[in-house]
């Protein structure tokens, strides 16, 4: 069983179809670029909108007669034991499996501010691999405190001179990470964002609390993200201090129940996440085909 039918999900069901397993996509519709445009570094796919891709590699992996995609949405997963698991669903009751493949991916906190949601996806973003390019020389600005948004903002140079850091409040930045902004040429704003104004979703104004507008043509987001679900915590699979554990072909703590994509919190594309699937997927057909082997 898969549970996500992203580019993991979906990568992963188009390798075990191929290995002839009877494979189930459990996706529920729910996609964290949803609200995008386009995705990009995908080689091949470059520009491609999300769902015209999503409707493509569905099309391709139900070519496969031993692959069924549904609109499932599985509520627990327990381990039986070694390849063994009982997955339970909210439509249609438990399911029994020998594996379980685990890709519904993260969702990003986006900030309540008026008119973020209009811009989310268009000119607000939170990837400068997957949008940085398309804003290329423009004045742009990242929503973000600590030292992780002065990274940020000192990486997003390779694309603008043109930055700022908006701190939504105080900066809670030491020393080093004030003097590497300042080195390179990145603006500080403390006041409190209250409101974005765009056009059609593409950003013209950041307004603060004072009353001033900063004019933007994008924004960055570095307000972190969450897991859209918390099946392989719940499934009693072992975490470390980045989420869960999970060897290089993605298995966790639980023999059989594997974990790709975003959730994995590596680096978060589609074109990695895919081939975190793919990769899951061969682990998977050996792990069966080597308890076949040991059953004769």
């Amino acid at each position: 069983m898969i549970v996500g039918g992203g580019p993991a999900g979906l990568s992963g069901a188009l390798l075990l179809g191929r290995s002839m397993r009877h494979t189930l996509v459990c996706d529920t519709g729910q996609y964290r670029n949803a609200r995008s445009r386009a995705l990009h570094g995908f080689l091949s796919r470059d520009g491609m909108a999300p769902a015209d891709l999503l409707e493509e590699a569905r099309a391709q992996v139900l070519r496969y007669e031993t692959v069924r995609i549904a609109p499932i949405e599985v509520t627990r997963i327990h381990c039986l034991g070694p390849l063994q698991f009982s997955v339970a669903t909210r439509q249609h009751g438990d399911f029994r499996c020998a594996a379980v493949l685990v890709a519904t991916g993260t969702q990003d906190a986006i900030p309540d501010v008026e008119g973020m949601a209009a811009c989310y996806g268009i000119s607000v973003h939170v990837c400068p691999y997957c949008d940085g390019w398309e804003h290329r020389g423009g004045a742009i600005a990242i929503l973000g405190n600590g030292e992780k948004a002065m990274r940020l903002a000192i990486l997003m140079r390779q694309w603008t001179p043109d930055l700022v850091v908006c701190t939504d409040g105080p900066a809670d930045m030491d020393r080093d990470c004030l003097a590497e902004l300042r080195a390179g040429g990145v603006a500080l704003r403390e006041e409190k964002l209250v409101a974005l104004e765009s056009k059609m979703g593409c950003l013209t104004h950041l307004v603060f609390a004072d009353g001033t507008r900063l004019a933007r043509q994008a924004l960055f987001l570095d307000t972190g993200q969450q897991t859209r679900s918390k099946l392989l915590e719940d499934a009693g699979c072992a975490c470390g201090e980045n989420g869960i554990v999970t060897d290089a072909d993605g298995q966790t703590s639980l023999e059989g129940l594997f974990a790709a994509g975003d959730i994995t919190k590596d680096v978060q594309l589609a074109v990695i996440a895919a081939a975190e699937g793919a990769r899951a997927a061969l682990a998977i057909n050996r792990a069966l085909a080597r308890r076949s082997t040991a059953s004769h």
